[in-house]
């Protein structure tokens, strides 16, 4: 059984030379997979299409650091502390926010932004007095799953 190439679909071409259209690209891979060497092939697409728990994580820890920082940036709090404090919270969103796309993205600058963000803005809230355990967490725990899913980064 052959492949048909070009086709926008999963299609094969069995031993009477039919095309013949699959919904299951098992069906369509059960054709071609001879030898094994076209099985570690689509093993690794396979696995580069997983997400790997450590990035989910990441991504899910970071993303609500962001979504704090947004709703701190809008509480009427924030303004009392400063007139500087609304915009650093919302340009804190602003590069959280662009470490988490680099995360979903799987790009390993990801890492060192989000280490080297994170002790400036601890600081930040320490000196601003709004400083909080759940803030140290969440982004603690962040950094640490980017560090362990840097093996699935590029």
């Amino acid at each position: 059984m052959l492949r048909a190439h070009g086709a926008p679909f999963p299609a094969v071409v069995d031993a009477e030379g039919r095309l013949r259209y699959s919904d299951s690209s098992a069906d369509v891979l059960g054709g071609i997979l001879e030898g094994g060497a076209m099985m570690a092939e689509t093993e690794n697409v396979a696995r580069q299409r997983e997400w790997p728990g450590t990035v989910v994580v990441g991504i899910l820890l970071a993303g609500s650091g962001v979504l704090h920082l947004l709703v701190d940036a809008a509480l009427p709090g924030s303004r009392a502390v400063g007139a500087g404090y609304p915009p650093y919270l919302l340009l804190a969103a602003a590069v959280e926010g662009a470490c988490v796309l680099g995360l979903f993205l799987r790009k390993r600058w990801c890492i060192v932004a989000y280490g080297s963000f994170f002790p400036f803005h601890q600081l930040a809230v320490l000196t601003a007095s709004t400083w909080n355990p759940l803030s140290l967490g969440i982004r603690l725990g962040a950094l640490v799953a980017m560090i362990g899913s840097r093996r699935h980064l590029d």
